[in-house]
C-alpha cells in the first residue's frame, strides 16, 4: 500500500479509538485501569506469594510425576504378564508352522490346518 493511501485511512481509525477509549474510561466512573484492576482482585497485588524457592517446588512436583510414571509402567508390566500368563492374546494356529498345535474339527474343517 502506498504511503498517500495509508495515512488518511490511519487518521479516519484515530478518532474511533480515542472514542472507545473515553468510553471504556466513562463505564467505569472516570477511574483508572489500575483502580479496576484492584476493585476486580486482578492486580498482581493479590496473586498467591510464593513461600519457598522455585526449585523446591520443582523437585515435589518432579517426585509426584515420576512415582506416577513409576506405578504406570508397573502397571503396564504387569497386566501383559498376567495377560501373556492367562493366555489372553489370540494366535491364529496358521501362524505356527511344525507346532504341536492340536487343531480342533472345526479349524480342520475351516482350512485352518497346515498345508504343507
Amino acid at each position: 500500500m502506498m504511503l498517500s493511501r495509508a495515512i488518511p485511512r490511519a487518521t479516519s481509525l484515530l478518532p474511533r479509538a480515542v472514542s472507545t477509549i473515553s468510553l471504556r474510561h466513562g463505564s467505569a466512573g472516570g477511574k483508572s485501569d489500575l483502580e479496576i484492576l484492584v476493585e476486580s482482585k486482578r492486580h498482581m497485588d493479590f496473586r498467591p506469594i510464593p513461600t519457598k524457592a522455585w526449585s523446591e517446588t520443582y523437585n515435589e512436583a518432579q517426585k509426584v510425576m515420576n512415582t506416577k510414571l513409576y506405578l504406570s509402567i508397573a502397571a503396564i508390566i504387569v497386566v501383559s504378564i498376567a495377560s501373556y500368563k492367562l493366555d489372553v492374546f489370540l494366535v491364529a494356529p496358521f501362524m505356527f508352522k511344525n507346532s504341536d498345535l492340536i487343531l480342533t474339527e472345526d479349524m480342520k474343517l475351516n482350512n485352518y490346518d497346515e498345508e504343507e
